[in-house]
């Protein structure tokens, strides 16, 4: 290349206008962008909204002692399927994640007769309290209750949908 026709390059004027191509390329890229943010947003909304229940208490024996160590066990009534857990120092026990069903709640220690509570309906969003007084005795020995009290959510004041 000839320094005349660099020099003549140089001396045009330089346009600030960007080109169409480089224009829709931006656009393209400003609309994924958005539609991509806009799915993440809806995730999170979707997430926050708890399709579950949560069965929480605190176990006890008869002079109002909290019963640390015992052995929680609920069963899905319909479909059979168990999960565990033990109380805490507290006496305290959580078990999250249920989908709405009917339950069994089964409180085992030993020294302490077994407890049962059947029949526990949950709902969408429930946060249900259930709890239980352990009476001495022997583990063979069983204490069913099947028809309780309807379950109030006292934990939080959201109200779930079936």
């Amino acid at each position: 290349m000839s320094w005349k026709r660099l020099a003549a390059r140089v001396s045009q004027p330089f346009n600030p206008q960007p080109s169409d191509q480089f224009c829709r390329a931006i656009r393209a890229i400003s609309f994924l962008f958005a539609l991509v943010l806009g799915l993440w947003l809806l995730m999170g909304v979707s997430r926050a909204q708890s399709f579950t229940a949560t069965i929480r208490g605190t176990i006890r024996d008869e002079s109002g002692a909290v019963v640390p160590g015992a052995n929680i066990t609920i069963q899905n009534m319909n479909k059979g399927w168990t999960r565990t857990t033990t109380t805490d120092s507290q006496g305290d026990y959580v078990i999250t994640q249920l989908p709405a069903d009917t339950y069994a709640i089964t409180v085992q220690l030993t020294g302490f007769k077994t407890e049962v509570r059947e029949g526990i309906v949950l709902q969408v969003g429930q946060e249900a309290r259930i709890d239980f007084t352990l009476t001495v005795g022997q583990l063979e020995e069983r204490v069913v209750v099947t028809a309780g009290a309807p379950l109030v959510q006292s934990e939080n004041a959201m109200v779930g949908n079936v």
